[in-house]
């Protein structure tokens, strides 16, 4: 049980946080790319295991 809690919210805070705050914070625009694209994309995959899973 607490595996599938703690691995996704671990997602969440290594792939997903940092991906929104490049386009969120004005200040971090010059690191948008395709690959924080590509690292939101992993990121709700490792989330979608908590309710396909």
């Amino acid at each position: 049980m607490i595996y599938a809690i703690s691995g996704p919210l671990i997602a969440m805070i290594l792939f997903i946080m940092p991906t929104l705050s490049t386009y969120l914070i004005p200040a971090l625009k010059p690191y948008r790319s395709i690959g924080n694209f590509i690292t939101l994309v992993v990121g709700l995959l490792c989330v979608s295991v908590m309710f396909f899973g």
